[in-house]
């Protein structure tokens, strides 16, 4: 995943990629930053028709580590395929 860092969208602090906050400390809403030039390599059309048609097709832009999308693909696993009726 890409995801570089998190910037406060009203004072431009940067936090950790891992940091679980919403807010910064002076309450300006923080956005996630990526690495946009690494995934537009992978995110190309004819790759994405490639990948699994769920959320985690988009996992180089979701501001989620690559073991906390593994665990949730594990978590969702065979229920999610039941739920679909496949």
């Amino acid at each position: 995943m890409p995801l570089t860092h998190l910037e406060c969208t009203r004072c431009g602090k940067r936090f950790a990629p891992g940091a679980i906050l919403n807010l910064c400390d002076c309450g300006g809403p923080l956005f996630a930053r990526y690495d946009l030039e690494r995934a537009a390599k992978n995110m190309r059309p004819g790759h994405l028709a490639l990948r699994e048609p769920t959320l985690w097709r988009y996992d180089d832009v979701l501001p989620v580590g690559s073991s906390q999308a593994a665990r949730a693909r594990k978590e969702a696993g065979d229920g999610a395929a039941a739920a679909a009726g496949r």
